[in-house]
């Protein structure tokens, strides 16, 4: 599943700011590089199509889900979407942390 929404990042142009976590996924828009999403209503609109993607990506992992277990149990996803500054540090060469 985390693999589908490390394809829709792509899409979106979206950084996935840290190691998937738990039940955990969080993406940023406009970094490490602002030039990729410039103006901030492009990146409020790549975040709130991402979070509905991501919803509709759920919907259809349950449907896959049931195909195989018709009891399996229903996955939720819930999206938040915030705004604001960041601050971002590189571990080694390349690798940044927000």
């Amino acid at each position: 599943m985390f693999d589908r929404f490390d394809r829709l990042a792509d899409v979106f142009q979206l950084q996935k700011v840290r190691k998937t976590a738990n039940e955990q996924y969080l993406v940023a828009a406009g970094l490490p590089d602002p030039t990729r999403l410039p103006d901030p209503h492009d990146r409020a609109a790549a975040a709130a199509g991402f979070g509905f993607a991501i919803i509709n990506v759920m919907s259809v992992v349950n449907l896959e889900l049931r195909a195989e277990a018709p009891r399996a149990p229903q996955l939720t996803v819930q999206v938040g979407i915030d705004f604001g500054s960041a601050i971002a540090g590189v571990i080694g060469h390349k690798t940044y942390q927000y």
